[in-house]
C-alpha cells in the first residue's frame, strides 16, 4: 500500500511539473505565429510560438493552442500537427496560446483551395497647425480594386476596421464635411494590415464685402 502511494504522489508531482513547464514555455513566448496555406480541399493553419531566448528556435504549439472558428458552413479537424478547415463561405480563425492571439481569415468554396483573406486597422488623423490629432465621424470607403464598395466609419477614438478584404492593391478614401477628401492607396497582403488616413480642413474663401460712402450735395 506504501509503494503504491508513493508511486501515485509521484506521479502526481510529474504531472504538475509538465503543467509547469508548459505554463513556462506560453508565459516566456515573445510572439506567435499563425501560418495558413491553401491546400486542396480547404484551409491548412499551424501555430509557432517564439520565445524570448533567441537561441531556442521557434515551436509548433498547434496541438496545445486553444481554437475559435467562426462560420456557419465551415468544417474544421486537427490532422497530424494542423488545423484542417473546409467546407463554403468565409471562416475567421482565432488562435490562442497563453496571452497572445493570432486570427487568420478565407474564403472556402467546396472542393477547391481556400482564398485567404486580408484586414485593415488604422486611425484617421487630420493635419492643423503643424501637428496631428485623431479625428472621429470620418466616412471610409474603398474605392479600388476588387474590394470596392466596403466602407465604414472611425469611431470615437478614431480607429475604423475593414474585414475580410482580398488581397492586393487598395485605394481608400476618406471623406468628412468640412475637410478635404483624401485617398490612401496601398497593397495589403493575407493577414492583419494597417493603414491611416490623414484629411485637411478645408479652407473656404473669406469674403469682405465692400462698402461705398455717397456724399450728399447740399447748399452751402
Amino acid at each position: 500500500m506504501l509503494r503504491s502511494r508513493v508511486r501515485i504522489v509521484a506521479l502526481v508531482a510529474a504531472v504538475s511539473a509538465h503543467a509547469d513547464r508548459v505554463a513556462d514555455r506560453t508565459t516566456d513566448a515573445a510572439s506567435i505565429q499563425l501560418r495558413c496555406a491553401a491546400v486542396a480541399q480547404g484551409l491548412e493553419c499551424r501555430l509557432d510560438a517564439v520565445s524570448t531566448d533567441v537561441a531556442r528556435p521557434a515551436e509548433d504549439v498547434t496541438r496545445r493552442a486553444a481554437w475559435q472558428v467562426r462560420s456557419s458552413r465551415a468544417v474544421t479537424s486537427s490532422v497530424g500537427r494542423t488545423m484542417v478547415a473546409g467546407g463554403d463561405g468565409d471562416i475567421e480563425i482565432e488562435a490562442r496560446y497563453g496571452v497572445r492571439s493570432a486570427r487568420a481569415m478565407a474564403r472556402l468554396a467546396p472542393g477547391r483551395p481556400a482564398q485567404l483573406l486580408a484586414a485593415i486597422d488604422g486611425h484617421s488623423y487630420v493635419s492643423e497647425a503643424g501637428s496631428l490629432r485623431p479625428i472621429a465621424g470620418v466616412h471610409i470607403e474603398v474605392v479600388e480594386g476588387p474590394n470596392a464598395g466596403l466602407t465604414t466609419r472611425t469611431g470615437p477614438d478614431s480607429s475604423f476596421a475593414l474585414r475580410r478584404l482580398v488581397p492586393g492593391d487598395v485605394t481608400i478614401r476618406a471623406t468628412k464635411p468640412g475637410y478635404l477628401s483624401a485617398d490612401v492607396s496601398a497593397e495589403i497582403g493575407a493577414g492583419e494590415n494597417r493603414v491611416n488616413v490623414l484629411v485637411t480642413r478645408e479652407h473656404r474663401p473669406f469674403f469682405v464685402a465692400a462698402t461705398t460712402t455717397t456724399r450728399s450735395s447740399g447748399t452751402r
